[in-house]
């Protein structure tokens, strides 16, 4: 948890293929788990910060996309 600007922020990343695998099973980014992480933390009244390093351009747009679809785009501060 970090403080900013007196907001509670929660950090988090995904890997869009941890050690090259794809499978979701192996922990490869798919929005709905993605979403479910994100949404547990905004229900919780935190403000995120996700780090974008380990996912794909692909994986990133669709994410962002998703936010701005959903109207959360607002709550979240991408990193880089």
């Amino acid at each position: 948890m970090t403080l900013l600007q007196g907001k509670k922020y929660d950090v988090k990343s995904f890997i869009s293929y941890p050690n090259g695998h794809t499978s979701p099973k192996k922990g490869a980014f798919t929005l709905d788990k993605a979403m479910e992480s994100i949404m547990k933390e905004l229900d919780r009244s935190h403000d995120l910060i996700i780090n974008t390093t380990n996912l794909t351009s692909k994986h990133r747009t669709i994410l962002i996309n998703e936010l701005k679809n959903k109207g959360l785009i607002d709550k979240i501060i991408f990193y880089p």
